[in-house]
């Protein structure tokens, strides 16, 4: 849907310099400006800038210096050390509630129905065809961040 109307893919905007087209799974919103979006019809957006707009945007998205250290810096230029006050610093509107990690419920709790499979299919970090990693890699807080998506 474009402003409340079906699009049937690929669509050219003549003169606007965007266009849609599927790519696999993905939609791509591909702009002249130097802009493609890719969003899988659900919760993945990737969002690729073409290098002549390095180090010139900011946002949630951070600012594409190629220093992920100062990636949450918010509005006012504070680096913020947690995603929760680096994201409520950039809210356009201040009737919108801000967000603590604390007020997120885990996804395991919301989808118990859902434990069983995300513990099962990520538990193969843990097993034999990474364990030569293990020494170098501690592989526990990637495998609970796995049951964490999963269950989402």
């Amino acid at each position: 849907m474009v402003n409340g109307i079906g699009v049937k893919l690929p669509k050219v905007y003549s003169g606007s310099g965007l266009s849609l087209h599927q790519a696999g799974l993905f939609v791509s919103v591909i702009t002249d400006l130097g802009l493609t979006v890719l969003w899988d019809g659900g919760t993945r957006v990737y969002i690729q800038l073409e290098s002549q707009h390095q180090g010139q945007v900011s946002g949630l998205c951070g600012n594409f210096d190629g220093d992920a250290e100062n990636d949450f810096t918010t509005r006012q230029g504070i680096v913020e050390a947690t995603p929760d006050r680096f994201g409520n610093s950039w809210r356009v509107s201040q009737t919108c509630p801000e967000v603590y990690d604390d007020d997120i419920p885990h996804p395991c709790s919301e989808n118990p129905h859902r434990v069983t499979w995300a513990r099962k299919r990520c538990s193969t970090i843990s097993q034999t065809l990474f364990q030569s990693c293990h020494q170098d890699v501690p592989y526990q807080p990637f495998y609970e961040w796995c049951v964490f998506d999963a269950c989402g």
